[in-house]
């Protein structure tokens, strides 16, 4: 706006249009473009005294802050007449210069930013900054987590310079179980060492069980870490699901477990741990810092497993710090990060934006359209250029009344998020047989006397009588052909077996 400004006053190309310009906002930071959708839900209920951690993006530069065009070659000028113009030289020295400028303007807003988190006895947890690809040296922003009062937070939101992302940090869904492991099975097959040069594949997870006979030979246990704050043990104790050992099976056997002889192992598997006992990231973990120092310890390795996601859709406005990590990692390390496209809850919606599969089927949105919809786009940071985002297909279809698949075979799992990315970009990249859910066909349960959606009176007895009375409301498109109650005996004073007792049932259909 300066800009042209100064070119319209000066009568110069490119500052005509400012005459257009009739009204001039106030600069006030509006919460609802910073803060995340789930943020911005409980905004009103952020308390001045609790504490929060929260991560924060933070701009480096403006529109303006940009590097002129290096000189270009005419088409019939000679390569040494061109070289010694010098003007390459002299354009890489003024860029150089800039570059400098612009990494003391990110330090100083650094150093601004801790100064306002420190006015309200807040920490500064963890700090990246997310530089261009072009060349890797130019700040973008920084990204970092902090811990800072409901007030600190308000200010911060409204008041701080650039800020222009804050959000929770992330919590994370489920992860899909890949087929089990059994410590008994296979027990005439033996898996050999692979090749000292075979490749090596970094499963960044809950931990594995290293000694498990069907993994230990090909697990590089020499570089097995934790991440985990205060706690070096690198194992998997995931209760009833050992994610991170799965993980490492199914790369060892996409596809089938040998039942006999010796096999060599295709690749190395490195172990990472980062997921706790319950399969949750520690807040004290910042992602963007994890996987820089994962990255750079493992520096022999190409190809890095990441299961973690999100739960909820990623954002579409702006690259997530996250995902924009991940992608300079990918650019600048060349190495390839497997992540997943992340998973639909069965039936409680997470936050304002992640819907349930059983609520988009209540709501009449039918298997496969729902998908489509923006409560299903892929999780942070799924959404990422650089990744190979993998998505779920159902491996087989079932059916056995009154319960049958979601979807057929070979079709997306009726569980697995989809893109569009940002930018309208193709996600996931590629599938995977991941599993899939089935569904009962009555669809609606109910009991007599368990309704919870009517209240209860107070000191009477509903089930002490002779004669009951209940109902339940349901959407139309929900009714079937057949419409079916079930009347079960309970014994009562009577312990006579073959006793029995004659009733009456009426029902009615009303339309409210």
């Amino acid at each position: 706006m300066q800009e042209k400004i100064e070119k319209f006053i000066n009568d110069e190309r490119g500052g005509g249009n400012v005459a257009e310009v009739w009204e001039l906002i106030d600069g006030i930071q509006t919460p609802e473009l910073i803060l995340s959708p789930e943020l911005w839900e409980h905004w009103d209920k952020v308390r001045d005294e609790q504490i929060y951690i929260i991560d924060v993006g933070i701009a480096c530069l403006r529109p303006q802050s940009k590097l002129e065009d290096s000189p270009k070659r005419k088409q019939n000028e000679n390569p040494d007449k061109y070289a010694k113009k010098n003007k390459i030289k002299t354009w890489s020295d003024k860029r150089d210069i800039q570059y400098q400028e612009w990494d003391k303007l990110s330090l100083k807003k650094q150093d601004k930013l801790e100064e306002f988190i420190s006015n309200y006895n807040g920490n500064l947890l963890s700090l990246v900054e997310d530089r261009i690809p072009e060349s890797a040296k130019l700040p973008d922003s920084f990204s970092c987590r902090i811990q800072i009062s409901g007030k600190g937070l308000k200010d911060l939101v409204y008041n701080f310079p650039d800020i222009f992302d804050v959000s929770e940090p992330d919590q994370f869904a489920e992860l899909v179980q890949p087929q089990s492991l059994s410590d008994g099975e296979n027990p005439h097959f033996q898996l050999e060492p692979p090749d000292k040069n075979a490749p090596k594949v970094c499963v960044i997870d809950s931990g594995i069980q290293e000694r498990h006979p069907l993994l230990k030979a090909a697990i590089d246990s020499e570089n097995s870490i934790s991440w985990l704050p205060g706690n070096q043990q690198t194992a998997d104790y995931v209760k009833d699901g050992r994610h991170g050992t799965r993980v490492a099976g199914a790369i060892l056997y996409p596809r089938t477990i040998p039942r006999s002889g010796k096999q060599p192992a295709i690749c190395w598997i490195q172990n990472a741990r980062v997921l706790d006992d319950n399969c949750k990231l520690p807040k004290k973990l910042f992602p963007l810092n994890m996987l820089g120092e994962i990255v750079e310890l493992y520096k022999g390795t190409r190809i890095f497993n990441h299961s973690l996601a999100g739960t909820v859709p990623c954002l579409t406005r702006y690259m997530s710090a996250w995902a924009a990590a991940i992608d300079q990692l990918t650019w600048q390390k060349e190495i390839l990060l497997i992540v997943a496209a992340g998973n639909l809850p069965l039936d409680c919606r997470i936050g304002p934006t992640r819907l349930s599969i059983v609520e988009h089927l209540a709501a009449n949105r039918l298997y496969p359209d729902y998908l489509l919809k923006t409560a299903c786009r892929i999780a942070n940071p799924a959404q990422s250029f650089q990744t190979l985002t993998v998505g779920s297909i159902a491996r087989n279809y079932y059916q056995a009344p009154s319960y049958s698949s979601i979807a057929q075979k070979d079709m997306p799992s009726a569980f697995s998020c989809s893109g569009l990315g940002i930018w309208d970009t193709i996600k996931p990249e590629v599938v995977e047989y991941g599993g899939y859910l089935v569904k009962d066909e009555d669809i609606f349960k109910w009991t007599l006397g368990k309704q919870k959606n009517h209240g209860k009176i107070k000191d009477v007895s509903r089930g002490a009588g002779t004669i009951q009375k209940d109902w339940t409301v349901v959407k139309s498109f929900e009714l079937r052909e057949s419409f079916c109650i079930a009347v079960v005996g309970h014994q009562g004073w009577n312990n006579d077996p073959d006793a029995s007792v004659p009733y009456s049932l009426v029902v009615s259909f009303e339309a409210i």
